[in-house]
């Protein structure tokens, strides 16, 4: 299993949008994607936010990168424009669950 982290900050405004685009937008299209296992919207309180997303396998990830409808959505919705920071993203491999 593998999980890409995004985290930056927006501004008060932004964070709704963002939000707002996560639901209606991002949230149904990247559910039907090949792989994905369910992801984690975390915020603070100066609306700096980390998405971690899960994935089966790494090579998900890269699709998902490159599917055009993900590529639309963020290209209408101007995403980028509501980052306020710089964007911070990795991709890790989960070695070790810790589970209940």
């Amino acid at each position: 299993m593998y999980c890409k982290t995004f985290r930056t900050k927006l501004s008060l405004e932004g964070m709704k949008k963002f939000i707002q685009f996560v639901h209606t937008k991002y949230k149904p299209l990247i559910s039907q994607q090949p792989g994905f296992l369910g992801a984690y919207f975390c915020t603070k309180e100066d609306n700096e936010f980390v998405m971690i997303m899960f994935w089966k396998e790494k090579k998900n990830i890269h699709d998902w990168s490159a599917n055009p409808g993900h590529k639309k959505i963020s290209a209408d919705m101007d995403i980028n424009a509501l980052f306020i920071n710089e964007i911070f993203q990795d991709i890790y491999e989960v070695t070790e669950p810790i589970e209940k």
